[in-house]
């Protein structure tokens, strides 16, 4: 396998372990999404698969963290 190859495959099972960290599996695809980063190498493109991907699930994280803080505080819940 090529050094071109396999940085697609793990750009591919970046974005597969982000959509899972946001569905179905979440500390699991996230523990994958930090797993894949530190195989990656700078300025490639499996690495910005990772890092979006990151990056992608804290804002979600941190969205949800607020919208349930705001929901307690408000009495909606």
């Amino acid at each position: 396998m090529t050094t071109e190859e396999l940085q697609l495959k793990r750009a591919a099972s970046s974005s597969l372990f982000s959509l899972l960290n946001l569905t179905a599996l979440p500390i699991i695809g996230f523990l994958m999404l930090l797993l894949i980063y530190k195989k990656t190498e700078s300025d490639t493109l499996d690495r910005y698969y990772a890092m979006l991907g990151i990056k992608t699930n804290l804002v979600a994280a941190a969205a949800l963290l607020l919208v349930t803080t705001l929901m307690i505080l408000l009495g909606g819940f």
